[in-house]
C-alpha cells in the first residue's frame, strides 16, 4: 500500500489518499475518511463531487443536521481557499465559468467555494478543481508562503468592513496599530472593536503605544510642516520604549505581513511614515500601501 497522505478538511474531517487512478484528470481511486471520534472508513469511487463529514451540508443538496460542535467550519480556511482558487483561475485567464466546466462542478457550486462562505465543497469537488488547475491538493489547501512585509494602512473614508476586506484581500497576518490613543469616533476602529473585526477575519491586532504620535507634534503634520514633525517624530523613537516596539514591529515584519495602522490614508501626512522608514533601516523588507 502507497504511503498514507492525510489533509485536514473543514468540519474536523481527515481523508488519507491511499492509491491514485491513473487517467480520468488525476482522480483518486481510494480514499480512506477518519473523522474524530469514528473509525477508518472507505469511500468509494464513485464520480461524485460531495464527500462530507457527518453532520456536515453539501453543496448543491438538502440541508442535513446541524454539524456537532466539534465539526465547526473553519472560516479562516475557507477563505484561504476561496482565495487560493481566484488566484490559480485568474492566473490562467480563465472565467468562474470555464473553470466550473472543465472541473464538472455547476458554476453555481463554485461560486459558493469562492466566496468563501461557511457551507463547504466536498473532498470530489474539491479534488476536480484541483485537477481542472493542474495543481496538487497541497496546492489548493497549503498555497506557499506570502512573501513578508510591510503594509502601510490608513483607515480615514474607509468603513470597517471595507478595510477588513482589504487586509483579508492582501493576505495580512498582524496590523500593528501604532496610534497613540486607539480610538475612533469612526465606528468598528477603537481598540476593542477592531480587535474583534480582525480577529473574525483571521488577523492578529497588536497596539505599539510608543510608536504614537503625541498631541503636541500633530499639527505640523497637519498644516504642511512636514519635516518639523518627522524630526521631532524621530528623536522621539529613541526613547527606550519606542525601540522596544520597533524591534517587536521589524521581527514580525520578517515573518509576516504586517499592517502598520493609523487614521491618515495619505501616508506623507502620518507619522507612520517615520516608523516605516525607522523599520526599513533595520531590515530590508518591502513597503506597500494598502489597497
Amino acid at each position: 500500500m502507497a504511503p498514507r497522505r492525510t489533509w485536514t478538511i473543514f468540519f474536523g474531517l481527515e481523508v488519507a489518499v491511499i492509491e491514485p487512478l491513473q487517467g480520468q484528470r488525476g482522480l483518486l481511486k481510494r480514499v480512506w475518511a477518519v473523522s474524530s471520534g469514528r473509525s477508518c472508513r472507505p469511500i468509494g469511487l464513485k464520480r461524485a463531487h460531495s464527500v462530507e463529514a457527518p453532520g456536515a451540508r453539501r453543496l448543491g443538496s438538502r440541508p442535513m443536521a446541524a454539524p456537532p460542535l466539534e465539526y465547526t467550519p473553519d472560516h479562516a480556511r475557507a477563505r484561504a481557499l476561496a482565495q487560493q482558487l481566484r488566484t490559480l483561475r485568474e492566473a490562467r485567464g480563465w472565467s468562474r465559468e470555464r473553470l466550473a466546466k472543465e472541473a464538472g462542478v455547476q458554476p453555481r457550486t463554485l461560486a459558493r467555494v469562492e466566496s468563501g462562505g461557511a457551507i463547504q465543497p466536498g473532498f470530489f469537488t474539491i479534488g476536480a478543481l484541483a485537477a481542472a488547475l493542474e495543481v496538487s491538493l497541497d496546492d489548493l489547501f497549503c498555497p506557499p508562503r506570502p512573501t513578508p512585509g510591510l503594509w502601510s494602512a490608513g483607515y480615514e473614508g474607509r468603513d470597517i468592513d471595507s478595510f477588513v476586506a482589504s487586509l483579508v484581500e492582501s493576505r495580512i497576518n498582524i496590523v500593528a496599530d501604532v496610534r497613540l490613543t486607539p480610538i475612533s469616533r469612526k465606528p468598528g476602529f477603537s481598540k476593542t472593536r477592531l480587535g474583534q473585526a480582525l480577529a473574525e477575519a483571521g488577523i492578529e491586532y497588536i497596539h505599539l503605544r510608543a510608536l504614537g504620535n503625541p498631541k503636541d507634534n500633530r499639527a505640523p503634520f497637519w498644516d504642511g510642516r512636514l519635516s518639523v514633525g518627522r524630526a521631532h517624530f524621530r528623536t522621539l523613537l529613541q526613547s527606550n520604549e519606542a525601540q522596544v516596539d520597533l524591534d517587536r514591529l521589524t521581527e514580525q515584519a520578517s515573518r509576516a505581513r504586517v499592517a502598520v495602522l493609523c487614521f491618515e490614508h495619505d501616508e506623507s501626512r502620518c507619522h507612520r511614515q517615520v516608523v516605516l522608514t525607522a523599520v526599513r533601516k533595520r531590515i530590508e523588507v518591502p513597503v506597500v500601501p494598502l489597497a
